[in-house]
């Protein structure tokens, strides 16, 4: 999968061209030497921003410094694979002239930086080109108190699915890769509202190298979650069909993350309908597609139950939350690789062993087990602390 939120990488190029024309099919050529250079501030390859220049400089300019063992790709190019050496130089001695695209990788980038350079013959002006690499959209939604329907934790206003997007909001501000991060809790958290904040950040969305992650708690069920002004009503509700619809226009991928009752019917591929009409709004297969991993609170048919003290959060929520903000998940599980990045897998195996220790602990809580549904085996990073 991709990405990296926030590189910088200053890519120095001098195009040298030469032509060569062949009588019966003409076919011309080029060359391209160029110089990768990073931030010199501390912490830039942690941290960093989110573009690629290639200029003529064949030094690099103030704040940067050369980047060594950069992997370049060039389309239409001979051999299309160079590496950066010490000074952060690569050369392509022999390109197809036209329209060719170049990558540049590193182990610290979370995606591949891409652009379309032209390779003109006979031509020795530069160009300039910026690349943007993808970048993470954050949208957390709590809610506990309903304006039609009963609180989830009538006591405490501020407890419950709202402490919960409270934890997981202040553990996403912790990321490096956020560009959007946005809470919305109760009141402000209506169907309109939430749909329209999915829809914001789609626009916003630049690369297919973004990704957004959403976080709801709150009353879920069978293929559907509870805005703040539902009712009962299915036209009220926000149904796995109408989800998966406002997602479809974000241009990356998407990661759900759902803490309720049942959540997990909302990646089951079990069909489901609320009466004999069978309405077109519940879509079995909504979020089981390529571009999504659902990680849920409970399986299809569970429950999902909080902490039986003053705030009631979630048990999930509270060991996802741990397992972000301690780093405990980096690397964690099976095919964990400790590496500054928390994947979706990461996450859920750890949540998983400690819920169920949790549970084994203490037997008169009613159990519960999250669900994951991810096409790559939840193999999409979702957190990076370095």
């Amino acid at each position: 999968m991709k990405r990296i939120v926030g590189f910088a990488v200053l890519v120095a190029a001098l195009l040298f061209l030469a032509g060569c024309t062949d009588v019966v099919n003409p076919v011309e050529y080029g060359s391209l030497r160029g110089y990768v250079y990073i931030p010199s501030s501390p912490g830039a390859l942690s941290s960093g921003v989110s573009q690629v220049v290639i200029s003529a400089s064949a030094s690099p300019q103030a704040g940067y410094v050369p980047l060594e063992g950069a992997k370049v790709r060039l389309t239409g190019a001979d051999n299309p694979v160079e590496y950066t050496d010490r000074d952060g130089e690569f050369y392509f001695p022999r390109v197809r002239a036209g329209w060719q695209t170049i990558t540049v990788e590193y182990d610290a980038l979370r995606t591949t930086l891409r652009e379309r350079i032209r390779i003109r013959p006979n031509d020795p002006n530069p160009q300039e080109l910026e690349l943007v690499a993808g970048v993470g959209f954050y949208l957390v939604v709590g809610i506990n108190t309903y304006k039609h329907l009963p609180a989830i934790v009538p006591d405490n206003p501020a407890g419950g699915p709202i402490a919960d997007a409270n934890l997981v909001y202040t553990a996403f501000e912790g990321t490096t890769w956020k560009k959007y991060l946005r809470k919305m809790t109760g009141s402000a958290a209506t169907k309109a509202a939430i749909l329209n904040a999915i829809d914001e950040m789609s626009r916003a969305a630049q690369s297919e190298d973004d990704y957004l992650v959403f976080y709801f708690s709150g009353y879920t069920g069978k293929d559907y979650i509870s805005p703040y002004d539902a009712d009962g009503s299915w036209d009220r509700e926000i149904l796995d069909g109408e989800l998966e619809k406002a997602f479809s226009r974000f241009p990356g991928e998407v990661i759900v993350i759902l803490d309720g009752a049942q959540s997990g019917s909302m990646a089951d591929k079990d069909p489901w309908y609320p009466d004999p009409r069978k309405s077109a709004s519940f879509e079995p297969l909504a979020l089981a597609k390529d571009n999504y991993t659902v990680i849920a609170s409970s399986r299809p048919f569970d429950p999902a139950i909080g902490f039986p003290d003053e705030q009631n959060e979630s048990v999930f929520t509270f060991y996802f939350v741990d397992g972000l903000q301690s780093r405990e998940a980096d690397g964690y599980g099976r095919y964990g690789t400790s590496d500054g990045i928390i994947t979706a897998r990461e996450i859920f195996d750890y949540v998983s062993d400690e819920m169920e220790q949790l549970f084994r602990t203490y037997p008169f809580l009613e159990e519960h087990r999250p669900y994951m549904w991810s096409v790559v085996d939840g193999r999409v990073p979702i957190y990076r602390y370095r």
